[in-house]
């Protein structure tokens, strides 16, 4: 008849069987073996189907039916009937066989049974005492932890974000307060400088003015040596000049094209208002370094400068040095590229006037918004001249021409003085009477004390500096030009706005220039006083003719009614002409041969520029910008208040994320839905096995290593996590990724935990190549599950 019974699958799932399936050698019902009684193909099946194997519900009352056979003496122990005269002994007694087949040993099996089972109650007994313990210190921390976190989320970082964004609202007030004070002092300066001679200068020689301003700006800044400056070629005294009137020069088309763009913040709107508001408390803040929106900021570049509101107790200028530019940059080891052919014009460095550097010219390549070659060197060509042509630039041919014909000099007696060095040595080699003969011949050819070969040397440096200078000057020149006929070209036709921005810019690039009013006042007369503008050059070349000649002694004029230049520059002129006007004579000769043994400043008529002193006469001119200490310590107190809230806020952030760390995280908590793993957190375990020995730490990597090695060993994974396995419920912890197998895959490791009093790993295996399977007791398994499987 059929018969039903579980299968393997599902032990609450029955199904029937015809009757050809009854002793047909395969088992089909492993839990009971009814379907083959007679051929013991359910021998050894699951579930108590082995002698000594408690039975999985041995928690439970035990009524085997009648397919089973149970050992008298162990309870626990149900065999198949298929079992019973298998000829093997599976009862302690050997009730399962016939009679005297089998010894009694009972006594010593029960004995290693209760003992096992004692030690099971005592471990359960302490792990789940110990696993309560924690247990519920995890649920106070719990507790506690989620009600600090209520706190901090609910009440604590709403608070300090307004207060972060009050502190961001007062900032920008503050700096938009100095801004606008900035401009009121510029316009009041401004004021003051040109309410008479803004109605009669033309706008020319205001353009003039900044460009040779500028140039003078550039000599001073590489005189000086600053680094910060180095390899710089913008006019930078004109750049902060216009931030001062809120606007700006872009560079992205300067390059080797030789223009600009304008950016107007009266145009643009209240966006670029606060950029450059941004800016100007930058500059006065930091002092030693200047930006101005230009392509030399943008790529983070700074450039020396001081801080002109920075201190209330004495004046000081918004900028201290420029720098210094490399000379081989311009120079080889071949002349100064000044060529007397092209009618002055020594602006002829190979990067001269590429606003913004190297960086620009490398986005001018861009075909698409590049102009053709032609209109390119048209425009330097037009530079190139218009610079030629200004009484500064030309006042300098006199010093280059004569700077490169002594350097020419000086490189001959160089090369003869080498070449006198060999024959030196060879005449080490001779006999004695043809070196007696030597030195008679060599007494009326002593060498030239003048002509020592590392005083030549230092003077040639010398010259190389000041020629540096010059040139460093030209660039900034060309530099200037380029912005202002960007602005020229952003106002059309409307001349009146143009030289009223001119003259802004005017005051306020003599005011960034650091120039003292002695050259200053150079600048004033040879842009604006008579009508000889390009003679200078042509009366000067090739003599040691200076600008000078041209205004010393120095004189007024009357423009209806205005006397020009104002009377403190006058002054200023007139200390400048005593200092300076016989100097250059005693230091250049139209002799070939002559030669100096130093360079001193007037040497050909070139003098180094000066430093504005804070008792500098022009220091009146500019008194409104001394005011402004104030307003920066404003912006400053708000911004170190903005950076203490930032700190709080951060500071609760911090705390958040710790409180969180605390319990395991919220979301996915790293410490189990009971937090069981809280008492082995961070905890490392190990067990040895042949030669090695194991180690897996919670939270973090497994690893092998040598026995009595401390260190270093074989990544076996990082952890992954725990998990409960679906059929027995048994905790499983996994470590994966770890270093991979030659040829084979990354290791892996695999702990499988039971009840213990005590958290320790029992064994090691690899019964796979680089996987690890490990057995650990720990108090966490000493749970309920634990307590009905083994009937505790």
């Amino acid at each position: 008849a059929p018969i039903r019974c579980a299968g393997f699958a599902n032990r609450s799932v029955l199904r029937s069987l015809p009757a050809s399936a009854i002793n047909d050698g395969y088992c089909d019902c492993p839990h009971d073996g009814q379907d083959e009684p007679d051929t013991g193909a359910c021998a050894g099946s699951v579930d108590g189907g082995w002698a000594g194997v408690p039975a999985a519900d041995s928690g439970q009352e035990i009524n085997p039916p009648s397919a089973h056979f149970q050992c008298p003496q162990q309870p626990n122990v149900v065999l198949p009937l298929s079992r019973i005269s298998d000829g093997i002994c599976d009862c302690c007694d050997g009730a399962d066989e016939p009679d005297g087949a089998c010894a009694d040993g009972c006594e010593q099996v029960l004995a290693a049974e209760r003992a096992a089972r004692a030690k099971a109650e005592a471990d359960f007994a302490a792990g789940s005492q110990k696993r309560a313990g924690e247990m519920a210190e995890f649920a106070t921390l719990l507790k506690e932890t989620v009600a600090e976190i209520e706190q901090v989320t609910k009440d604590e970082l709403p608070r300090l974000e307004a207060e972060v964004k009050s502190a961001d609202v007062e900032v920008r007030n503050a700096k938009l307060s100095y801004m606008n004070g900035r401009f009121a002092a510029v316009k009041a300066t401004v004021s003051d400088a040109i309410k008479e001679i803004g109605g009669v200068a033309t706008l020319e020689e205001i353009r003039t003015l900044i460009v040779t301003t500028c140039h003078l700006a550039g000599e001073l800044a590489d005189a000086s040596g600053d680094s910060q400056s180095r390899n710089k070629s913008t006019c930078l005294p004109l750049r902060l000049a216009g931030l001062d009137l809120a606007f700006v020069w872009e560079d992205e088309d300067i390059g080797d094209e030789y223009k600009a763009t304008i950016r107007r913040a009266e145009v643009t709107g209240g966006g670029m208002l606060m950029e450059v508001a941004e800016l100007l408390v930058k500059n006065a803040q930091n002092g030693n370094r200047m930006v101005t929106l230009g392509k030399d900021d943008s790529k983070g570049s700074d450039v020396g400068s001081t801080s002109s509101s920075s201190s209330s107790s004495s004046y000081q200028r918004d900028h201290d040095t420029y720098g210094d530019d490399d000379y081989h940059r311009y120079h080889d080891d071949d002349e100064y590229p000044y060529d007397e052919d092209e009618g002055g014009d020594y602006h002829r460095g190979e990067d001269d006037g590429d606003e913004g550097g190297d960086d620009a010219a490398d986005e001018g390549d861009q075909a698409a918004e590049s102009d053709s070659d032609e209109n390119k060197e048209a425009r330097r060509d037009a530079i190139t001249t218009s610079i030629a042509s200004v009484r500064l630039s030309a006042s300098r041919s006199p010093f280059v021409s004569q700077a490169n014909a002594l350097k020419e000099k000086i490189d001959s007696l160089l090369s003869e003085s080498e070449g006198d060095d060999a024959e030196s040595d060879d005449d080490d080699e001779k006999d004695v009477s043809t070196s007696t003969e030597g030195e008679d011949a060599s007494d009326g050819d002593a060498e030239d004390p003048a002509f020592d070969p590392q005083t030549l040397q230092m003077t040639r440096g010398a010259l190389d500096r000041r020629l540096q200078h010059v040139q460093k000057g030209t660039s900034f020149a060309t530099s200037a030009l380029v912005l202002l006929n960007a602005l020229e070209n952003d106002h059309g036709n409307d001349l009146d706005d143009l030289k009223r921005d001119m003259l802004n810019l005017a005051v306020m690039t003599i005011y960034h220039s650091q120039l003292s009013a002695g050259d200053i006042a150079e600048l004033f007369y040879l842009a604006m006083m008579g009508s000889d503008s390009a003679p200078a050059a042509e009366k000067s070349e090739g003599t040691c003719v200076s600008i000078y000649g041209v205004i010393c002694p120095p004189t007024m004029e009357t423009r209806s009614g205005v006397d020009l230049p104002p009377s403190l520059l006058v002054e200023a002129a007139k200390a400048r002409c005593g200092e300076r006007v016989a100097i250059g004579a005693t230091e250049c000769s139209g002799d070939p041969s002559y030669l100096p043994n130093t360079i001193s400043d007037g040497f050909s008529g070139y003098f180094v520029p000066q430093y504005f002193s804070e008792d500098d006469a022009l220091g009146e001119f500019y008194v409104s910008m001394k005011d402004l200490s104030e307003l920066v310590d404003r912006v400053s107190e708000a911004e170190k208040n903005k950076r203490d809230r930032d700190s709080a806020l951060n500071q609760a952030r911090n705390k958040l994320r710790n409180l969180e760390d605390k319990i395991g995280g919220r979301d996915e908590p790293k410490f189990g839905a009971d937090g069981e793993l809280y008492g082995m957190r961070d905890s490392c375990h190990s067990v040895e096995s042949g030669k090695y020995e194991y180690e897996v730490c919670i939270f973090q990597k497994a690893t092998q290593r040598d026995k009595g090695e401390k260190t270093g060993g074989t990544n076996l994974g990082q952890w992954l996590g725990m998990s409960r396995d679906e059929e027995t419920g048994q905790r499983v912890m996994k470590w994966n990724k770890g270093t991979k197998c030659w040829n084979g895959p990354a290791r892996s490791a695999t702990v499988y935990l039971t009840c213990g009093a005590e958290t320790k790993l029992l064994t090691a295996d690899e019964p796979s190549t680089c996987e690890y399977v490990f057995t650990m007791e720990s108090h966490i398994a000493c749970d309920y599950e634990f307590k009905r499987e083994h009937g505790l």
